[in-house]
């Protein structure tokens, strides 16, 4: 007598994360593949060149905008809204923080109710930083800037991730011509980070004013003891500190960004260069491995951005 009994299979947990690698490298793999068709076509007609493309794809479109609307035309004063691939990116990211920050903030309003996984996500996320980022650099008097750096920490993340996504949508610019992709890291262009390290400038010494004192602020830059012959010179080096740690942290993410989106980049564009049946299979292994870096590069410049941040403002209202 042979006995047979229905069992209910469930797929191993590796299964899964199997076919989510295989979603999402063919998610990278299509558009990419789409962007190389229409490539290869302008290289078969008028000759590719590799720098040309690259900087095509890292550049932002302001010259070709998609749409302009003139905001304001005065006498010598011209001020234009162009809509660039950056400038919806961006768009896009401003909304997902938004998004992110009002679904926490319904969620939290029943706080009995069983948290789902982002929400939890997102409250574990939190209390990280605050806890062990903010708190120890910050203080209880900087406690007000909090929401500040945690909002650069996912503002920075979530432009990070949307830059780790390929190209992905064509887009006729204004007059005309030849399709724009839309895609792009909105952290590679110098504007974007030169943007939130300004904010940073502005924060942390706006606050070591109204803490010190306008003139307590800038005499504190001078240590106790210095001779009077050597205080000019001592001020003025401390000044320049102030703006090369901008500077810096400007600087820091716009070439983390830009490095790694340059490296997957040429190694996929080498490609179409060679047209080599050798060259392919190697180098989407290695493109497929610099972007695993990428990843990591992309949540740790996040996390450093906010760090720095809250560490500038918390050294500007500290006494020494």
């Amino acid at each position: 007598m042979v006995y047979c009994a229905k069992r209910n299979h469930r797929a191993p947990r590796g299964i899964h994360i199997r076919r989510i690698a295989l979603i999402c490298l063919l998610a990278a793999v299509v558009p990419f593949g789409s962007l190389f068709a229409e490539s290869g076509t302008a290289a078969h007609e008028q000759g590719f060149n590799l720098s040309t493309t690259l900087f095509a794809e890292l550049t932002d479109n302001f010259d070709r905008p998609y749409a302009s609307f003139p905001l304001l035309n005065l006498e010598g004063v011209h001020l234009t809204l162009r809509i660039t691939k950056h400038f919806i990116l961006m768009t896009v990211v401003g909304l997902l923080v938004l998004a992110s920050m009002f679904y926490l903030a319904r969620k939290l309003r029943n706080p009995y109710k069983k948290p789902t996984r982002l929400q939890s996500l997102f409250e574990s996320l939190i209390e990280y930083m605050r806890r062990e980022v903010y708190e120890p650099v910050l203080g209880e008097e900087g406690r007000k800037y909090h929401l500040l750096c945690f909002t650069f920490f996912l503002f920075i993340l979530y432009s990070n991730l949307l830059g780790m996504i390929p190209p992905f949508a064509p887009l006729a610019p204004k007059g005309g011509g030849e399709m724009v992709w839309l895609g792009g890291a909105v952290t590679g262009n110098l504007a974007t980070t030169a943007g939130l390290g300004l904010i940073t400038f502005m924060v942390f010494n706006i606050q070591g004013m109204m803490s010190k004192g306008v003139l307590g602020y800038w005499r504190e830059l001078i240590p106790h003891g210095t001779p009077a012959w050597m205080a000019p010179f001592t001020l003025l080096l401390e000044i320049v500190g102030i703006f090369s740690k901008t500077l810096a942290l400007i600087m820091r993410l716009f070439a983390n960004m830009i490095g790694g989106h340059v490296a997957m980049l040429v190694i996929l564009l080498m490609v179409l260069k060679f047209q080599s049946l050798a060259i392919g299979p190697v180098a989407v292994l290695v493109d497929l491995a610099i972007s695993a870096l990428e990843l990591f590069v992309a949540v740790l410049q996040a996390y450093i951005f906010s760090f720095l941040s809250a560490l500038f403002i918390g050294l500007a209202m500290r006494k020494h």
